[in-house]
């Protein structure tokens, strides 16, 4: 019998080993809610990859976040604690319940007592009030306005101070929201989102020191789009800079932003200089049609500008991490060999480029639904029997032959995990900095930390596991002969441009962990679909041109810049339909 309010945080997140190479991060929705209970509630956060959800004590309420391919372990975790622990009060939110609202799935969650759909920091206590009342006044689904991010509290580093050990570093949220206009993001489509919203850089700072007190040196900052807005940014780092300055501290960061930051060399250098190392860029495709096909137009890239731009920003001394995509509307026969030539040409050493999906809420999504090309949903790669059985899938038929896609991402897959191709890459992305005039060498913590991330690995059997198959895959003797030349290439340059170290091992790192997902790939790990033979192609801009029509301008009740989108997703249009025109006579 429970004598006094408790709530319990269940973070049952699906750690995929390829995302974060088997390193942990701290639950971040766990740690910043508990920052707003209220007092009179005792507080614990279980993280049950670290402790099974069998050693979870009673509480009054049991609080579940996450995205949707969490879904699975969420209800089993569910459903143990509810059998277990019938008289609680179980609530959920976080990005799943936004994605099931929007895909109208909401019911699969009804088992919950309590749904949150956006931001909780304001209504997870308002909610835990009402339970403590004599009169609770509750609805099961709840919807608060959006959270002014600026009068955010510090993460609660109290319930860190024992768990911090089993992370690899620190997450710290920046910002929320970003300006753009691409078409497939569900980011831009939260309710007043398509701007950016900040976090006091004075928390900023104290959170990262807090980090740095108890031993945490790496970290994500995370966001939608660091340079949302470029000024801000740039105070942001300044900021950072002064508190190292002031403290010694020297720290690795990754953070998520946009090409063009390449407009910004000035805070480039400041960025090397607080410790940025890896920059999260949606590069997506090297098709320029595709490119204005999603209203990405960041990217534009008809005269290689794309190129040019991560090339330049490699140069300063970022590894540039980029999020990869086929599928377009507008991708052609070439699709696969432009993807390999792009990441040789600019020298990327990160991505694992996957299929197209739409994310329900989207533009896109509306786009493939009124054009009936979405698949069933309980097929999408969201779905967790999808998540299990297969490498790759996407919910969207695609206009390209099914048979054609599968055989050319295994081409393409057995070229990207090649000795050769990896080699390549690497030596590129050195001889970019080894060119350079604006590279920047940092006295810093890396981002990258191996010995720090080995050690991690060695806490858990099955890490161990994967960490001996990552050793068996370099002593293959192609793979390790490149290993070893590779390692030469990189001492030869260091002698000039020092700090490359955590580049060879990030590119080490991401070519094994691409050899291990896809060096027995085959057909039955693509769930990859196409329109049938008989599709009337006229759906694809009849429903589109009546919604720029009606949208000729502004933006919707969100607050979304709807306009401008529909009007470049329709020039990417055209340029397909006057290519299908002049194929098919």
């Amino acid at each position: 019998m429970l004598t006094k309010n408790k709530i319990h945080f269940i973070h049952s997140a699906i750690n995929q080993y390829e995302v974060n190479y088997g390193n942990r991060f701290i639950p971040l929705w766990a740690y910043t809610l508990a920052s707003y209970i209220p007092k009179n509630w005792e507080v614990t956060i279980y993280d049950v990859e670290l402790v099974g959800v069998e050693k979870v004590e009673e509480a009054t309420v049991f609080a579940f976040s996450g995205i949707n391919q969490d879904c699975e372990a969420i209800n089993n975790n569910y459903k143990i604690l509810k059998q277990k622990y019938p008289l609680a009060k179980f609530v959920i939110g976080g990005p799943i319940v936004w994605s099931y609202q929007q895909a109208n799935r909401l019911q699969e969650l009804d088992h919950f007592d309590y749904i949150i759909v956006m931001d909780g920091e304001e209504a997870l206590p308002w909610l835990l009030n009402q339970i403590n009342s004599k009169t609770p006044n509750v609805k099961k689904i709840m919807q608060f306005k959006r959270f002014n991010l600026n009068l955010a509290n510090t993460i609660n580093f109290d319930l860190l101070k024992n768990a911090n050990k089993n992370y690899y570093g620190g997450i710290v949220e920046v910002s929320r929201g970003c300006p753009f206009l691409c078409e497939f993001c569900d980011i831009r489509v939260l309710p007043d989102n398509n701007r950016s919203h900040h976090k006091a850089i004075e928390t900023i700072i104290k959170e990262l020191d807090a980090y740095c007190q108890a031993g945490i040196f790496q970290f994500q900052l995370a966001c939608d789009n660091f340079i949302g807005d470029p000024n801000w940014a740039k105070k942001c780092v300044e900021a950072i800079l002064d508190w190292q300055t002031q403290t010694k501290h020297k720290i690795g960061i990754w953070t998520w932003l946009t090409v063009d930051i390449v407009k910004h060399p000035e805070l480039m250098r400041k960025m090397r200089r607080a410790g940025f190392s890896m920059l999260f860029i949606g590069v997506e495709s090297f098709n320029a049609s595709s490119i204005i096909e999603t209203a990405k137009v960041q990217n534009k890239n008809d005269q290689n500008q794309m190129v040019e731009s991560i090339k330049k920003i490699q140069a300063f001394g970022f590894v540039v991490v980029p999020g990869l995509i086929f599928g377009f509307d507008n991708d052609d026969q070439e699709m696969f060999d432009d993807m390999n030539q792009g990441m040789v040409d600019t020298g990327l050493i990160g991505g694992d480029p996957s299929f197209l999906v739409a994310m329900p809420g989207t533009p896109l999504y509306k786009r493939m639904s009124e054009s009936s090309r979405i698949i069933d949903e309980s097929l999408s790669p969201s779905a967790p029997s999808t998540f299990r059985t297969y490498k790759l899938s996407s919910n969207i038929q695609f206009l390209q032959d099914n048979g054609y896609l599968k055989k050319g991402y295994l081409s393409f897959a057995k070229n990207v995990i090649s000795p050769d191709l990896a080699f390549k890459k690497f030596k590129r992305h050195l001889e970019i900095m080894q060119n350079s005039t604006d590279f920047v060498a940092v006295n810093s913590a890396s981002y990258v930390n191996p010995v720090h991330g080995v050690l991690l690995h060695l806490t858990s059997f099955e890490m161990v596991k994967r960490l001996v198959k990552r050793l068996l895959i370099i002593l293959n003797p192609k793979r390790f002969w490149v290993v070893l030349k590779a390692f030469v290439l990189f001492l030869k340059i260091s002698k000039k441009r020092p700090g490359l170290f955590s580049h060879y091992v990030f590119w080490l790192f991401n070519w094994t962990n691409l050899i291990d997902k896809y060096q027995d790939i085959t057909n039955d790990d693509l769930r990859l679909e196409s329109v049938d033979q008989n599709y009337d192609y006229n759906k694809l801009w009849k429903s589109l041109e009546e919604q720029v029509a009606l949208k000729s301008n502004g933006r919707d009740e969100n607050n979304i810049k709807v306009a401008d989108q529909l009007k470049y997703t329709a020039k990417g249009l055209v340029r397909l339909k006057e290519k299908l025109l002049k194929t098919n006579g």
